[in-house]
């Protein structure tokens, strides 16, 4: 009874070690986190770029922690041989301070992106903590800072050393950070002073009024009395030349029923056919034709 108790024993204790060991031998070559703030959102985006070693075997079950606070992630997936990505099916499961995304990784490389609102543009200066924990052994972590146009101050520690500019003109603050271990976790925390709300990509957050400048707005206040004016001129000639043209129409008429009575005041003699008025000189009568008995 007892040897059978202790097999049981040893199965139960192998069926927790099993999942546990599939993930933190999944072999992960490079692990890039790219933070950026107010990039085309008015929020942290946070983008994980993972490359599976060429050892690791394909298709692999792959775990992934973010912040439970984010909810669902935007975005989770994987580059095919055609350098495409496409999203992939996946599970949330939370647990305290983090949800666990878990999928099914057929290609080596992986991207998972969220947005999180815990960077404010309310907040001045503007700051965020990021921290990430890993679950699986990695090669190189690799972390990138892209910061935000029309900024100042930037301060990110720990200190990434390496300043660049990206294909968009913008600033970019990386290291490689070497060789993590499953079960660590890494912190950053960033700060900078923002006077707008204009993002990196996308234009401006909410109303793009809100970062125009003075001049800006005295333009489009000319503008605008521009065209009420030009619109007012419009219409009132509008009716101008509608009121012209009635008055035009009425003299007509009034003209023509002026040079009618005064014929038929000059007559002197009738149609004995249809007995219209007859002009003086009219041999026939202009409205039946009729020979006129002068």
């Amino acid at each position: 009874m007892k040897r059978v108790l202790l097999i049981f024993s040893l199965l139960f204790l192998l069926g927790i070690a099993v999942p546990a060991a599939a993930q933190s031998s999944l072999a992960v070559d490079v692990l890039q986190v790219q933070l950026l703030p107010e990039y085309d959102q008015p929020s942290m985006l946070v983008i994980y770029t993972i490359q599976l070693s060429i050892d690791q075997t394909l298709p692999a079950e792959v775990s992934v922690r973010i912040p439970a606070r984010v909810g669902d992630p935007m975005a989770v997936t994987v580059r095919e041989a055609d350098s495409v990505l496409r999203y992939r099916e996946y599970t949330r499961t939370v647990e305290g301070e983090w949800s666990e995304i878990t999928f099914l990784a057929d290609f080596p490389f992986i991207q998972i992106e969220y947005y999180d609102t815990a960077l404010s543009q309310k907040d001045q200066p503007r700051s965020y903590d990021f921290r990430w924990l890993s679950d699986f052994d990695i090669n190189n972590l690799v972390v990138s800072v892209i910061e935000p146009v029309n900024t100042t101050g930037m301060n990110i520690l720990p200190n990434l050393g390496n300043v660049s500019e990206s294909v968009d003109g913008l600033t970019i603050y990386n290291s490689n950070l070497g060789s993590w271990s499953a079960g660590e976790t890494f912190d950053l925390t960033l700060s900078y002073t923002k006077n707008n709300t204009k993002l990196s990509v996308g234009g401006v957050s909410g109303s793009f009024l809100d970062a125009l400048p003075p001049w800006a707005w005295a333009l489009i206040g000319v503008g605008m009395l521009v065209l009420l004016g030009g619109g007012v001129i419009f219409v009132r000639n509008q009716s101008d030349n509608g009121r012209s043209t009635y008055r035009q129409k009425k003299q007509r008429k009034g003209s023509r029923s002026t040079t009618r009575s005064a014929s038929r005041g000059k007559s002197k003699a009738f149609c004995h056919q249809c007995g219209s008025p007859a002009v003086a000189g009219d041999k026939f009568c202009r409205e039946c034709g009729s020979k006129l008995r002068l």
